[in-house]
């Protein structure tokens, strides 16, 4: 997959939850970040979210300075994106 495919592939419940755990946080602060409502948020968590919701996620998630890896065989991740020096 290359990297522009990469960047709209839709979140998974996996890099849902493990974005909020790195972050430190929680659906009322997601809530206040993106405008979603906190059931739309655990629709999403569980598994049940529209492709709206997940790509809102996806950019408030990236904006805070995560990337997410594409299943390639070892599964679904995220990591910090580098900082890059100045």
């Amino acid at each position: 997959m290359d990297a522009n495919n990469q960047s709209n592939a839709l979140l998974t419940v996996e890099q849902i939850r493990m974005a909020k755990a790195a972050l430190g946080w929680s659906n009322p602060m997601i809530a206040e970040k993106t405008g979603l409502h906190r059931n739309t948020l655990n629709r999403a968590e569980n598994g049940d979210g529209k492709r709206s919701t997940l790509e809102l996620l996806r950019h408030v998630f990236e904006a805070a300075g995560l990337e997410f890896i594409s299943e390639n065989g070892g599964g679904a991740g995220i990591r910090f994106r580098e900082r890059k020096s100045r």
